[in-house]
């Protein structure tokens, strides 16, 4: 059987254990909430560039489509034509 001094020990130990843990758990928490911090400024910032690159593209991507438009007009005006004949097709079957 257990004397008394080993039970307060063994009690104390249980104590600083679940301190310990308590510690522990609060640490990894704030690492957490400052990692999720950092990860969310890190996409922002990703997601900011992808927006100024894509804006860019299309920018010259409309650009080049007028230089195509004013050197050759015709093209540009059967081209539209086909799209609306397709457009026309694909709705007149539902």
């Amino acid at each position: 059987m257990a004397n008394p001094a080993e039970n307060r020990t063994a009690s104390l130990r249980r104590d600083v254990l679940s301190e310990d843990m308590s510690s522990l758990k609060d640490t990894v928490a704030e690492l957490a909430k400052v990692f999720a911090a950092e990860i969310g400024e890190a996409a922002s910032g990703i997601g900011a560039e992808v927006a100024s690159s894509a804006k860019e593209q299309a920018g010259s991507m409309v650009a080049e489509f007028e230089r195509v438009a004013r050197r050759n007009p015709l093209a540009v005006v059967a081209g539209a034509l086909c799209v609306g004949l397709v457009i026309g097709l694909i709705s007149g079957r539902r």
